[in-house]
């Protein structure tokens, strides 16, 4: 029996549909939905063009580089033969057998294994909620709900002692398309027993709508499954290599309609100052290919506040944050509306911030023009979340004002808390730092009851948000996640590792911006997710949260700040 065989045997309850083989072997026992048809999506099948030079107002290119992260990127139709180093003294290669299969070490010890599985979407409720145009992490959260139902019920016919904890479903970047990460934790006690990590994602292959699944499973003693012959993940490893796991993930191919992450060809640096430019700039990294962008978004160079929270609806519309002034609409904002073919304009802000006249020229591009406003900027990123609509089971809070003497609070933590969101395709929501505002307590009990919310990502420490505030979240009936470092440095740093970043090693593209601007974190958001690639800070020097974290990784850097500060 190979270790495909073994593994089978393990996952085959927790499967949530049947897998399409390819010649693979028969479909296994214990599927717990028939296969389905082709249906439509969001985003699938898009090429991505290598990315070779940004052409924008101001955007200097360094010196050219080879650059390469240390985990490389799986072709899952052909897994290597050959073992290869990941990182950390993690290597992965090819089970025995044709199966795509990885067999992992750590310091050439055997570890576990992660496989990839794929069916066809033919009929049930995913394939109805993808032909409904429910946006794909949202419906994947929904199946991904189902599967936690019925492998809490197939564990407690054998184990009904065993506390069952269904993990939050957050955004991630899978072979370069929308994506989920889910999975559970069973304990006894405070051991874990049994562990899954799975990511999903939905592609366009040539015979229809194909679901991937690339799953690893920790199996210890006690748990509800047999695991005689098996060689998962035991004793924790699992958890020591998820992060390498995402990044792997992030970088996977997994044939037609896979979406290679787009890679960068030299360092860029792009000066502060000129706030159109550096949008332009974020919008051509983003999105470098000429047309197929559907939405951009529109706010003031001049005022930060109604940008704040629009990191996630720029990743759940897949939609670059443009800048105006308010005299006109900037011509070379016109100008990179027309290169990417967009049809949608969605303005941020009431007239106040962008006047009617700018919506007017808008129109004049032949764009279909919304609004998104509210009395003020708490109001204004609730309307936001509301665009966003019921998504995945996170929300992003982050402080809403700054002071007087540094009005840069305001913003420090939105920097990058905005590229999380991106990635996450969650709303980010504002708050006062000391209480929680109460319109955002009613929006929130509100998504509890109606739409499943169940956690809350934090972004800063108790001097951002105080503890109070969190202790409100959790009366509501949430989680709370606390991303925060010694500094707003080191908070953009945890944030990255709440992407499955630990490190720069872990990553092909680190932006570099600086933090006393917020033009260039706000606008970076899109492309940090679709690089894959983490926000951190700089400033006038490089701090030590950001110098640790890039350490002596040979990444491509994209600098929004002055050049000095970039390495």
């Amino acid at each position: 029996m190979t270790p495909h065989d073994h593994f089978n045997a393990l996952v085959a309850l927790e499967r949530p549909i049947a897998t399409l083989n390819d010649g693979r072997g028969a479909d296994p026992p214990g599927r717990l939905h028939q296969a389905r048809s082709p249906r439509r999506r969001r985003r699938v099948g898009v090429g991505a063009a290598m990315l070779t030079t940004i052409v924008a107002a101001a955007v200097l290119v360094s010196a050219p580089t080879t650059s390469r992260a240390s985990v490389p990127g799986v072709d899952w139709t052909n897994l290597p033969a050959e073992s290869v180093d990941l990182t950390s003294g993690w290597a992965g290669g090819a089970c025995d057998g044709d199966a795509p299969v990885l067999c992992t070490t750590l310091d050439g010890e055997d570890q576990g294994i992660v496989e990839h599985l794929e069916w066809l979407v033919e009929e049930g409720d995913l394939a109805a909620d993808l032909d409904a145009s429910i946006p794909v992490r949202q419906a994947l959260a929904a199946e991904a709900g189902r599967y936690h139902e019925a492998i809490r019920a197939d564990r407690g016919t054998v184990c009904p002692d065993l506390s069952y904890i269904a993990e939050p479903t957050v955004g991630a970047t899978v072979a370069g398309l929308d994506g989920i990460r889910y999975g559970f934790e069973m304990f006894e006690g405070n051991r874990v027993v049994e562990r899954t990590v799975g990511f999903m994602t939905v592609r366009q292959a040539a015979h229809g709508a194909v679901v991937d699944v690339v799953a690893a499973t920790e199996i210890n003693e006690g748990a509800c499954i047999s695991d005689e012959g098996l060689q998962p993940f035991r004793d924790g490893s699992l958890a020591d290599f998820e992060p390498v796991l995402a990044q792997l993930v992030a970088r996977s191919t997994f044939g037609t309609g896979s979406r290679p992450v787009p890679q960068l060809t030299e360092d860029l640096t792009v000066p502060m100052g000129d706030r159109v430019a550096v949008a332009v700039a974020m919008s051509q990294l983003a999105r470098p290919e000429d047309g197929g962008t559907e939405t951009v978004l529109i706010a003031r160079d001049d005022q930060f506040a109604d940008a704040l929270a629009s990191g996630g609806l720029q990743g759940a519309l897949d939609a670059p944050l443009l800048l105006t002034g308010d005299d006109h609409l900037d011509e070379r904002v016109a100008a990179e509306i027309g290169r990417l073919g967009a049809v949608r304009a969605i303005v941020l802000g009431g007239e106040e911030a962008v006047p009617e006249r700018i919506a007017t020229e808008l129109r004049g591009l032949a764009l279909t023009v919304e609004r998104v406003a509210g009395a003020d900027r708490i109001a204004t990123s609730l309307a936001i979340a509301d665009m966003i609509g019921p998504r995945i089971e996170q929300v992003v809070l982050v402080r809403a004002h700054g002071d007087e003497t540094d009005p840069s609070r305001a913003w420090a933590d939105a920097l990058a808390a905005g590229a999380t969101a991106a990635a996450l395709e969650a709303p980010v929501v504002l708050t006062t730092e000391d209480v929680l505002d109460p319109r955002v307590a009613g929006w929130l009990q509100a998504e509890v009851m109606d739409n499943g919310l169940q956690s809350v990502l934090v972004a800063g420490g108790e001097a951002a948000i105080d503890r109070p505030v969190l202790q409100e979240i959790v009366e509501i009936g949430l989680g709370v996640d606390r991303a925060h470092g010694d500094d707003r440095a080191g908070t953009a740093v945890e944030l990255a590792r709440r992407r499955g970043m630990p490190a720069a090693e872990l990553v092909d593209t680190v932006i570099v911006v600086d933090g006393s601007d917020w033009a260039g974190g706000m606008t970076a958001a899109l492309a940090s997710d679709r690089l894959v690639a983490p926000v951190v800070l700089t400033g006038n020097t490089m701090p030590a949260a950001t110098t640790a974290f890039v350490g002596d990784a040979d990444v491509d850097v994209v600098c929004i700040a002055r050049a000095a500060a970039c390495r």
